[in-house]
């Protein structure tokens, strides 16, 4: 039988992760997957220890991409163009699934022909403290409209999912229309995601584990001279989703929590970004794109301080 899925895996500098990220492929009790790891440039011996878990015992298709270091997103989006199957998984080589998973996939996929099949997630707060993902809902098909809504002003539903290639390319078709140089602006992927609900008609809940593991080592756990870019993001979804009626208001306070948390972050860390002029100039360049008078409709009390406050403060 013919596989369903590619799971694709990036891959930068994770020698101390490639031999249990193999270990938990070997485990998934049905074998009928491809597997994609994209080599994101690593400068360790992450993909010499990767081919000698591959030697021996693999049922499971594979294949190794090298490219130059463009980070996880761009190895990301190379896997999904990459893979030769109807639907696609990124899997994070830290991360771990119940042994389940591909076939928990392949009983859901035999009685519903979903777009997206979402799987239960635990996450690791801190080392060996686990705790459930909450989803927004109990019922086991969801709509569409709801996920978007639910990953707007915090995220109650999650990316971690079996998508078809198709939707994938699509999202990724759109976007770019915005982010016309394709840019990097750290989360690309959660505007993606949200694009692949609005792309799909059925999305089903699955009963297999995705296990998200604490990073100590995480760039979220640093300061980032980067991390004002995300506000790039945030216009670019209030672009395109904020015509539709249902999720103005929700769109509307997702850019401006983006501008007033990236504000916040700058004013607490001014002292040691070297780029703070940058930020300054694209949070500027942003809110002169907000008529002030159009956006604070139906917004409520706390949020039209917030703009009020950014815009007396003419960043």
């Amino acid at each position: 039988m013919k596989a369903l899925v590619t799971v694709i895996i990036p891959i930068y500098n994770e020698e101390n992760n490639v031999t249990s990220c193999v270990s938990i492929l070997k485990q998934q009790i049905n074998q009928n997957f491809n597997v994609i790891f994209i080599d994101d440039g690593s400068t360790d011996k992450t993909v010499d220890i990767l081919k000698e878990c591959l030697i021996s015992d693999i049922i499971f298709k594979y294949k190794i991409v090298s490219q130059k270091n463009l980070g996880a997103a761009a190895a990301r989006q190379n896997g999904i163009f990459l893979a030769e199957t109807e639907y696609v998984m990124i899997f994070d080589c830290d991360d771990s699934l119940s042994s389940n998973y591909i076939e928990d996939f392949y009983s859901a996929h035999i009685n519903e022909n979903a777009d997206i099949f979402i799987p239960n997630v635990k996450i690791e707060k801190n080392k060996d403290n686990w705790m459930d993902f909450s989803l927004f809902t109990e019922d086991e098909q969801l709509n569409p409209k709801d996920c978007i809504l639910n990953s707007l002003d915090g995220w109650k539903v999650h990316g971690w999912f079996i998508c078809r290639k198709s939707i994938f390319l699509k999202s990724y078709d759109e976007y770019y229309m915005y982010n016309v140089e394709k840019y990097n602006f750290i989360n690309n992927d959660e505007v993606v995601t949200r694009l692949n609900f609005r792309n799909s008609e059925k999305i089903i809940k699955l009963k297999a584990l995705y296990y998200y593991c604490y990073n100590e080592n995480s760039t979220t756990k640093r300061i980032n001279g980067n991390k004002y870019l995300m506000v790039n993001n945030a216009y670019i979804l209030y672009q395109m989703l904020s015509s539709d009626k249902e999720l103005n208001i929700s769109v509307k306070n997702e850019l401006l929590n983006s501008l007033w948390g990236t504000f916040r972050y700058m004013h607490s860390n001014k002292k040691e970004l070297e780029n703070l002029n940058e930020w300054q100039l694209l949070l500027k360049e942003k809110l002169k794109k907000i008529n002030y008078y159009e956006y604070v409709i139906n917004l409520n009390f706390k949020s039209k301080i917030k703009l009020f406050l950014l815009k007396l403060l003419n960043l």
